[in-house]
């Protein structure tokens, strides 16, 4: 009975396949994933989902060999430690509106590789504005100066991703609706 091997990359969020090798011929082969040594509950397949709870914990398959009249044997594969997985931004975050004072900008925070929690860091020329919203409204103080937005994407198992976009100078608002004057007495 050979001792299994396990492919893929031990990473929250991809998939790890046993390689149970040679065994004797029509012997049943049976799968039990563990986690520093622990069976995990359902996890009796060929392949394995690696979830954020497993993050550090060391991952192996046993792979059990039945055969009639043969003694049952389990082999277990050496754990490989789990390491967070890696949002990535599938699009880029862009920024959309009027660089204009008096104008409202709005991000979009581009896709995600994996699901995940996001959240916005504005800032006129690299220091931080107090907002954190998705939208923006340009005030006097941004005048000749670049805004931009690191959108923050966190999920639990994963290394924080992040992206930052930017505005050119914000130019000089216009009026709108200006009444026209007239002249009394």
């Amino acid at each position: 009975a050979p001792t299994p091997g396990v492919k893929g990359k031990a990473v929250v969020g991809s998939t790890l396949t046993a390689v149970a090798r040679t065994w004797s011929t029509d012997v049943e082969l049976a799968y039990q994933w563990y986690a520093d040594g622990t069976a995990i509950e359902g996890a009796t397949e060929e392949t394995f989902e690696i979830t954020p709870d497993l993050v550090d914990a060391g991952v192996s398959v046993g792979v059990t060999g039945t055969l009639a009249a043969y003694a049952t044997v389990e082999k277990v594969s050496a754990e490989l430690t789990v390491k967070p997985g890696i949002i990535r931004f599938t699009t880029k975050p862009s920024i959309s509106g009027q660089a204009l004072v008096g104008k409202t900008l709005e991000v979009d925070p581009g896709t995600l590789s994996t699901e995940a929690e996001v959240t916005y860091v504005w800032s006129r020329n690299g220091e931080e504005i107090d907002n954190t919203e998705v939208t923006y409204e340009l005030t006097a103080e941004d005048y000749l100066k670049t805004i931009s937005v690191k959108v923050v994407a966190t999920a639990a198992g994963y290394v924080e991703a992040f992206a930052t976009v930017k505005t050119r100078a914000v130019k000089a608002g216009t009026f709108t609706d200006v009444p026209t004057p007239a002249i009394s007495g």
